[in-house]
């Protein structure tokens, strides 16, 4: 459905070393990062941190079910990293 209304996916990670592995592997960094804020080796905002070091940082979309001041911290963090 997104690819019909013109979104490229530059591909699908589960985890943290696994986002890492997918945009190393990247030509071009994504626009848009959907992430969550849990993973089993990891967690949202090490993977925020990991696109701050990016010289092209996408932006960040945050699905979780975590507490609203979870949340807003990942927000806040990926705001003051320029994510």
């Amino acid at each position: 459905a997104l690819q019909d209304s013109g979104w490229r996916l530059c591909g699908v990670a589960t985890g943290l070393k696994g986002a890492h592995d997918l945009l190393r592997s990247s030509r071009q960094m994504p626009d848009l990062v959907v992430t969550g804020l849990h993973f089993d080796d990891g967690d949202g905002f090490q993977l925020i941190r990991l696109l701050a070091e990016r010289p092209q940082r996408p932006a960040v979309f945050v699905a979780s079910r975590q507490q609203r001041a979870v949340i807003k911290a990942a927000t806040a963090l990926a705001e003051a990293c320029g994510v």
